[in-house]
């Protein structure tokens, strides 16, 4: 048996380094990798109650971020189900040119509202003339 393997079964979260500003909720893009932050990086995670479920080390500027499912965002633009999300400077947006974040899920009009997304998780490296498609 491989000694090696960190992550024996399927990836669902795993814990990164995030910006200092990222709060848990937050969609996250790290190098190739896009989710959601499940934890604030220099706090604490809580419940829906608000009773505490985990405690970061202070000063850890890293965060466990969700790379499985999907989750409800406040998303700019006219979205229909299979559309890419983008992560920009102000948020998720339908504004192609950001790094790429997810898919819709589902549509809405024009203007800030709220959409299911779906992380890409682990993203293709894009380099060179290379649109992203499969190797």
């Amino acid at each position: 048996m491989a000694l090696n393997i960190r992550y024996p079964k399927a990836l669902d979260s795993i814990t990164l380094p995030v910006g200092a500003g990222v709060r848990s909720g937050d969609p996250v893009v790290v190098g190739n990798i896009a989710g959601l932050a499940v934890t604030d990086p220099h706090g604490v995670e809580y419940d829906r109650d608000g009773n505490v479920i985990e405690a970061s080390i202070p000063g850890d500027p890293r965060a466990t971020v969700k790379l499985i499912g999907s989750a409800d965002f406040t998303v700019t633009g006219a979205a229909s189900p299979g559309d890419v999300v983008y992560l920009g400077g102000s948020g998720l947006t339908m504004t192609a040119g950001d790094q790429p974040y997810g898919i819709a899920l589902g549509e809405k009009g024009s203007g800030g509202g709220t959409l299911e997304v779906a992380p890409f998780g682990y993203l293709q490296p894009i380099s060179g003339g290379d649109t992203g498609g499969a190797a």
